[in-house]
């Protein structure tokens, strides 16, 4: 009987941890990730239909997911490019990453803020779906939680 009421608050407490949170799904390149409670779409999915950008409801946070095109598809080579972009672009001092021919991880900070990227390669190479965060303080959990719902779907594109 203790064994039942264990596994059942377990079940309770899952599901109370999972409600609120959503998914985002693009039909373009199959990118689909979770999307934590508290964040809101900031529009329309893109014209192009390359992705969504959501933002916390606290204005902290932006969290991105879209897919995009592998030149030559060299998922290696795309990825460093993008990190390259983080850096000249945009400041990022990129201070993790993972590559590898399947996916990619890296972590970056400015000031007191923080960015989070993870990809994966799909489409046979052709392509890519990814996860950006950008966010201040304590987030690991949630960012974490969103990085691991990535996913590369069947897309339009393809």
């Amino acid at each position: 009987m203790i064994k039942f009421i264990l596994i059942f608050a377990c079940v309770l407490t899952s599901s109370a941890l999972a409600q609120g949170w959503d998914s985002y799904a693009n039909a373009r390149f199959g990118a689909t990730a979770s999307v934590p409670p508290g964040f809101l779409a900031m529009g329309p999915e893109a014209s192009n239909s390359d992705g969504m950008i959501f933002r916390s409801r606290k204005g902290g946070a932006l969290l991105t997911i879209f897919g995009a095109d592998v030149p030559g598809r060299d998922f290696e080579a795309y990825v460093e490019n993008q990190i390259a972009h983080e850096q000249s672009y945009s400041g990022w001092k990129i201070i993790n990453r993972t590559i590898t021919p399947d996916w990619a991880q890296y972590t970056g900070s400015i000031g007191g803020r923080f960015l989070s990227i993870r990809t994966i390669a799909s489409c046979n190479g052709r392509q890519a779906v990814s996860t950006k965060i950008e966010y201040n303080g304590n987030m690991g959990s949630t960012v974490a939680k969103v990085e691991r719902s990535l996913k590369a779907g069947p897309a339009t594109s393809c």
